[in-house]
């Protein structure tokens, strides 16, 4: 299992949906996976799995994720992940 300090992850530039993607690559290295495909129910993403997620998302973005973002919804799909990822970084803009 790669550890996040030995993340070679993404280039700067790239849009949320790029980047999540690249993390989440590693899970599901040979399945195509859509935006609103539901990574839980196709058994791609584990609980460790959604614990390091939430840390790249929280280092990547710049952005702390509370106790009430942490619902399994927006953790389900690449889509879902973007939209909170986007929610989030405007309410911190603003």
């Amino acid at each position: 299992m790669t550890t996040r300090s030995e993340d070679p992850v993404v280039a700067t530039g790239e849009g949320p949906a790029h980047k999540v993607r690249a993390f989440l690559a590693r899970y599901f290295r040979n399945q195509e996976l859509r935006d609103d495909e539901d990574m839980f129910a196709k058994k791609i993403i584990n609980s460790v799995a959604a614990m390091d997620l939430v840390l790249f998302i929280e280092k990547q973005f710049s952005i702390r994720l509370e106790p009430g973002d942490l619902k399994l919804d927006n953790f389900r799909t690449i889509g879902a992940i973007v939209a909170m990822i986007e929610r989030k970084t405007r309410s911190h803009a603003a």
